[in-house]
């Protein structure tokens, strides 16, 4: 009986597989699709797979995804269910978009639009512009437990802040040497810092010529230029010798520069200048240079309080008086943009996330000695290329002298 059943079994399946071949060899694709779907063996396939492969590596994607953008993915692995049709079947990488090591965060290699009824958590397509402070008033800088802790103390601040922490080892550095990297390749270094090269990078320019003004001649700092991905489109667009990157990781600029050729001829043209340090700070290797513009980008969002109140001291002693200007990105919402409350973070917590609150921010940076700028736009601009970037950005200068 049981043999009786499996060559049954077995003899359905292929009279499906020969009238899935006669459908396909008399109309087109888009057709045989639609067939395909309406019968209920496809629906049978779709509901398991997600997808429809009808063999002979001749995968359609998925069903639901629009003419143009057949294949469905998730952007941000933390989510299930689809987010985004993607009209390749391969991320910016050249890997496909279902493959598991593709890390944490997936980017369609071309074009791509929203997955049909996903929810705005899947999708986080611009909704993160809507981030606002919770308050209409700036809450009273005196408030917080380090700003009296902090009166009548001698720069610099950030170690009286450090001081005043429990720890059971001591870890004043940023991120340090990850011993995690000695041996990474560059596939290895990509994943490390999660975002797209081409994508992010370029996007990355693009916003800070449009929100601080970075012209070729300005002296560019950035902090934690990781993978050299925002670095390289810097580089490429300022003068000779005018970019510099402090990073304590220098293997994941290194093994990116080695394995792109582009890159090897901006870095032989520009003279950019990589400084490895844990502390945000290129003033022991730089001490005479003052910078025009400073950037950094998911630097901020894995720091410590003391660490923020650090790079900010760092930022007022290394940005040019007046003039200079500041960029960061930081955390003080989730992924659609609802504030979250402040981490208070005690050390660096790369790849996890810390948050701070916005006021409380601007109180550190106003002990530094610097303004602080909520720019929303900025976060609706890079996550129309990069939705899963959805960090809150700021703009920091001079306080004016009294």
């Amino acid at each position: 009986m049981l043999r009786h059943w499996a060559i049954a079994f077995l003899a359905l399946w292929l009279v499906a597989g020969l009238w899935i071949t006669v459908v396909f060899l008399s109309t087109d694709s888009e057709k045989a699709h639609e067939i395909f779907r309406s019968t209920e063996f496809g629906s049978r396939v779709k509901k398991k797979t997600g997808s429809l492969n009808l063999g002979k590596g001749k995968k359609l994607g998925h069903p639901d995804c629009p003419k143009g953008y057949p294949f469905a993915y998730q952007e941000d692995r933390l989510f299930e269910g689809f987010s985004h049709c993607c009209s390749l079947d391969r991320d910016v990488s050249g890997r496909s978009l279902d493959n598991p090591n593709n890390g944490e965060f997936v980017y369609c290699a071309g074009k791509h639009v929203d997955f049909p009824n996903a929810g705005p958590r899947q999708q986080r397509k611009n909704l993160t512009f809507y981030y606002k402070v919770p308050w209409k008033k700036q809450p009273k800088c005196s408030n917080f437990s380090w700003w009296k802790q902090l009166e009548g103390a001698a720069p610099p601040l950030w170690k009286t802040m450090y001081s005043s922490i429990e720890k059971a080892v001591d870890d004043r550095k940023w991120a340090g040497s990850d011993q995690g990297l000695t041996n990474a390749d560059v596939t290895a270094a990509n994943k490390y810092v999660g975002s797209a090269a081409e994508v992010s990078g370029r996007r990355q320019l693009e916003l800070a010529r449009r929100s601080i003004d970075v012209q070729p001649g300005h002296k560019v700092l950035e902090i934690g230029c990781g993978a050299f991905h925002a670095g390289f489109q810097y580089a490429k667009f300022l003068d000779k010798g005018n970019y510099v990157c402090v990073e304590p990781n220098r293997i994941l600029h290194n093994k990116s520069i080695q394995d792109n050729v582009q890159m090897q001829a901006v870095v032989s043209q520009k003279a950019p200048r990589f400084v490895s340090r844990e502390d945000f700070d290129p003033r022991p290797e730089l001490p005479q240079m003052i910078f025009d513009r400073s950037w950094s980008h998911s630097i901020l969002s894995h720091a410590a309080d003391w660490q923020l109140m650090q790079y900010f001291e760092v930022m007022a002693s290394v940005l040019r008086p007046i003039s200079g200007m500041g960029m960061a990105s930081i955390r003080f919402s989730d992924g659609v943009g609802f504030p979250v409350e402040a981490s208070h973070d005690t050390s660096w917590i790369y790849p996890s996330v810390s948050y701070f609150d916005f006021g409380e921010a601007r109180c550190m940076a106003r002990r530094a000695g610097l303004s602080l700028e909520l720019l929303p736009e900025a976060r609706q601009f890079l996550t129309e290329v990069a939705p899963s970037e959805f960090h809150d950005w700021v703009v920091m200068r001079h306080l004016p002298r009294s």
